[in-house]
């Protein structure tokens, strides 16, 4: 799952410039329906789009990305890629035997926290 560095920070960015251009449109309204619409539209905003940016910090998202995978654990599969893409992103696959080592690891610990 290819990220880029600070999409986050620049999603933040371009969110904050947008609330901050409705606000100095605000400042200078006179009209009813103008603010009506200004208020609308940062409504819009905060109401979707901050949601998107305000889950996570920057720094993590650069770490762990907005599916929450640590870099290089995790993979998403999907039937309709290119070779090219299936050259350059090699996807893990897990099998029974690791799947059962995993389970005896989770037992393990379990056991451990009880005590």
């Amino acid at each position: 799952m290819k990220r880029k560095v600070d999409s986050l920070k620049l999603k933040t960015i371009d969110i904050g410039q947008k609330i901050q251009k409705l606000g100095n449109e605000l400042a200078l309204a006179n009209l009813s329906e103008e603010k009506v619409r200004i208020v609308s539209e940062l409504a819009t905003i905060v109401s979707q789009d901050c949601g998107g940016v305000t889950f996570m910090s920057n720094h993590i998202h650069n770490e762990i990305g907005g599916a929450g995978l640590i870099k290089q654990t995790g993979a998403v599969l999907s039937l309709g890629v290119s070779k090219k893409y299936i050259n350059e992103n090699i996807i893990p696959y897990l099998t029974k035997e690791d799947l059962e080592k995993y389970y005896q690891i989770v037992l393990k610990t379990i056991s451990i926290l009880e005590r």
